[in-house]
Order: structure tokens, then C-alpha cells, then sequence
């Protein structure tokens, strides 16, 4: 059964709701030949690409695409470059679907070969699952459904990683007490290498006046670039999170972050007292030693090492890998671990530049005389009359999430003359486009 709301996008337009009927006729699944329409053909429409009075296909051949993605013959994805090359082509589905190597043959035998190099590819994700963080299926799942595109279902692809999980699980109960014991051993090892840092300045709450208090003076102040840039040949020391080691020949570089800065040091044995074996990404560590001015490092500078020591480490290994210009891991992946995913430099960038944007709406405005206002967003009735608003239950009544701050900019000029404000805005309409969103910051 249609939505309301879809059942009037395709009686919008007779041309829509013609295609529409053709396609049910040829495969009666109203519901997908609908939702395809809206959210597809009728996107590329909006974008200029094609015009419904002049398909290069026809509606029962866009029903055997449809077809073709419901029975799993091709995956969802790839219908979606099927219909983009059916435009500009003009070729069936199938034709296209068979030259560009789309068919799902669903060769379990390859589908098993290929899930059992990823697996042996990622073992340390093997283990978190095997030691029950279920979150890491995701990420394999990730892994298998790039790998066997064109082999198997994605069905198929999850039935069997999963029965693979399970094997490896099983069999590793029987030495699992063993595994431990080695394990312990190599960490005992490691713990041996990398020095631990000791704070000789920690401080300690006193009370004064029978009041709780933390005396600052010996609190190490937070790291700026200015500390290196500005003490070149200088001893400078910081405290960071290990973002990357690269081993060399003979030396190391260790890449630090902090919240603002990534800081090149250069470990060598000769020059840092300290061990760095045992200390990986995600460590936070204490590092100190001489600036060194290079053009091609972060920011111009450099670090020597003369010491590094270990403050803590994480607690498992990560699921993702931070230092990778872009994470390129599963949704799921990123938002399930999101306190570590934001670390990533391209993760961070997009707060950034939401940071700069707003900061240049603000300056500019503040500049021409505009007093900034901050206005409710749950309100009584909706600015806009043709939009649709997300319904809320206040304390047993009816109330909005506010769609447009007009109304209280209306109120505001009479005293303020020019105003502004930059907040959340809610639209509860469905799109058929990737170009609107449901919620957003705007600038009113």
C-alpha cells in the first residue's frame, strides 16, 4: 500500500502516474516501482538529466530493472547506475547489467574463499568479535560486501560471514585458556619496553577555609604551536596522542596530535633515552625535546625526541583506522565509535569548516550593525504554511519543532531594526532529492 504522500507525487503529474500504472502492469509491486520513481528517476528529472516526456526506455523495461533489484539479480546499489546508464544509453536493464558485470551469480564456493582472506586480513577485528563486541560485524560486513560485488547476494554475503565467525569462534574455545597465557606474556613483554610516565609536579586537593580546592600553579599548560615555532633549538615538551608511527630506517617518526595541531617528532635511539616499542596509535604519551625548524614538517618545526614515556593506551584496538585521510569504514562503524572516528583529520575538518562559516555569518553581520537573537524552537504553530512540521507531545499538548524564526523576527525589528540568528531548522518533508535534508543550520 501507498503513502499518502507518494500517492500524490505520482498523480502530480500524468506523465508520472501513466509511467507509473505501465510499470505496475509489468510488475505488480506498486510499492517498489513507486518508491524507485520518487526517490530516482524523479531526482535525476529534478536534475535536468531526463525528461519524462522523453524517456529513452520504457516503462515495462524500468519494471524489469525493479524486478531485477527486488529478486536480487542485481544488488539496490548498483539498480541505481543500471537506471543512470539506462538514460544515457538507452539499453535495457539487463543488457547493461551484463556488460558492466552487475549479475549476482551467487558463487557460494568463491563467496567463502573471498570471506576467508578478509578474515585472515582483519584478525584483530576477528578477535574483538570473538571476544564479543558485536560492533565490529559492521566493519567486516563492510569488507565482504565490497569484495563480493557481482558474487553473491548480500544476503548470502552476511549468512555466510556469519557461519564463518561462528566456526573460527568455536574452534578458538579450545585453546582460548592458552591464547591468554601468550597473550599476557606479550603484553608483559611490551610493558617492559615503552617507559611510564610518572607527573614529579601532580597536585592534590587541599581544603582553604574548609573549601575543596585544586592549587593550579603546577598544571602542565596546554601545547601551542607557538611553543616549537617560537623556541627553535629549544627544549620543548607536550603531552599528545600518538596519531602515527612510521618506522624508518634507523629512525622513527612519531606523529602527535593534540585538539588543534598534528606535531612531527623523530625518534632515534641515539638521541631519545626512551623506548617507543610497544607505543602505537591511539597511546597518549609525554614527549619532550629540541625544535627543529623544517619547511616540509607540520607547520614548518619538528621535534627531536630526547624523551617519550607512556601516560595510558587504549583498552582494545580500534575498529578503524584514525590516521587514514579518510576513514573509509561502514556508517555503522563510524557513528559506533564516534568518540574515536572525530580524532580523524577529515572527520574534524567538517566541524571546522561549520566553525569558520559560522564565524564569518556572525562577523559580518555584527559589523553592519545586526544584533544576533536566539529564538524558541518548540513552538505553538508553524511560520510556513507550505511545509510540513514534525509534531511533538508537550506535556499533553500539541506543539512543533519550529520550521522558520519569522514570526520572531517580525516582533524583533520593531525594537532591534536589523537581526539575525543562526540555529537549528526542521522541514518534515521527504525529499526526493540528495540536495535537501530535514534538519539544518541556517542562517535567518
Amino acid at each position: 500500500k501507498l503513502s499518502e504522500k507518494d500517492a500524490k507525487i505520482l498523480v502530480n503529474q500524468k506523465t508520472v502516474s501513466d509511467f507509473f500504472n505501465d510499470a505496475v502492469a509489468v510488475y505488480n509491486n506498486p510499492k517498489s516501482i513507486a518508491n524507485f520513481i520518487i526517490v530516482e528517476l524523479l531526482r535525476r528529472v529534478n536534475l535536468g538529466e531526463v525528461s519524462m516526456d522523453n524517456l529513452p526506455f520504457t516503462a515495462e523495461e524500468f519494471a524489469k530493472l525493479i524486478e531485477m533489484a527486488d529478486t536480487e539479480k542485481v544488488s539496490k546499489g548498483d539498480a541505481k547506475q543500471i537506471l543512470r546508464l539506462m538514460i544515457e544509453s538507452g539499453k535495457d536493464a539487463e543488457t547493461i547489467a551484463k556488460e558492466n558485470g552487475f549479475i549476482i551469480v551467487n558463487d557460494t564456493a568463491k563467496a567463502e574463499e573471498i570471506i576467508n582472506g578478509i578474515l585472515a586480513d582483519n584478525s584483530t577485528a576477528v578477535e574483538q568479535y570473538k571476544n564479543g563486541e558485536m560492533k565490529v560485524f559492521g566493519f567486516l560486513m563492510g569488507q565482504c560486501t565490497k569484495a563480493l560485488k557481482g558474487v553473491c547476494t548480500p544476503k548470502v554475503a552476511k549468512e555466510t560471514l556469519e557461519s564463518k565467525l561462528k566456526e573460527i569462534a568455536a574452534a578458538g574455545n579450545s585453546d582460548a585458556d592458552m591464547e591468554k597465557k601468550s597473550d599476557k606474556a606479550d603484553e608483559d613483554v611490551k610493558k617492559n619496553d615503552f617507559i611510564k610516565f610518572e607527573n614529579k609536579n601532580s597536585y592534590f586537593p587541599h581544603k582553604t577555609d574548609g573549601i575543596m580546592q585544586v592549587d593550579g600553579k603546577n598544571l602542565m599548560k596546554e601545547f601551542d604551536i607557538s611553543d616549537a615555532a617560537g623556541h627553535i633549538g629549544e627544549t620543548v615538551s607536550l603531552r599528545a596522542c600518538v596519531h602515527k608511527v612510521r618506522q624508518m630506517s634507523g629512525f622513527a617518526f612519531v606523529v602527535l596530535r593534540t585538539a588543534r595541531y598534528l606535531i612531527q617528532t623523530i625518534y632515534s635511539a641515539e638521541n631519545c633515552a626512551d623506548s617507543i616499542d610497544g607505543i602505537r596509535e591511539g597511546c597518549f604519551v609525554y614527549a619532550s625535546g629540541t625544535a627543529i625548524a623544517n619547511e616540509l614538517a607540520f607547520y614548518g618545526v619538528e621535534i627531536q625526541l630526547k624523551e617519550i614515556k607512556m601516560i595510558s593506551k587504549p583498552s582494545y584496538e580500534y575498529p578503524l583506522k584514525v590516521s587514514n585521510k579518510k576513514l573509509g569504514c561502514s556508517l555503522d562503524v563510524n557513528l559506533d565509535n564516534r568518540s574515536v572516528s572525530l580524532r580523524n583529520v577529515y572527520e574534524r575538518a567538517i566541524f571546522k569548516i561549520q566553525e569558520g562559516v559560522v564565524s564569518g555569518f556572525r562577523e559580518f553581520m555584527l559589523m553592519n550593525n545586526f544584533t544576533e537573537i536566539h529564538t524558541p524552537k518548540i513552538v505553538a504553530q508553524g511560520a510556513e504554511g507550505g511545509a510540513n512540521i514534525f509534531h511533538l507531545d508537550y506535556f499533553d499538548k500539541h506543539a512543533f519543532l519550529n520550521q522558520s524564526p519569522q514570526f520572531y523576527k517580525q516582533t524583533a525589528i520593531a525594537f532591534f531594526d536589523r537581526v539575525f540568528e543562526i540555529a537549528p531548522v526542521y522541514r518534515a518533508e521527504k525529499h526526493a532529492t540528495s540536495r535537501h535534508i530535514n534538519e539544518y543550520i541556517g542562517l535567518d
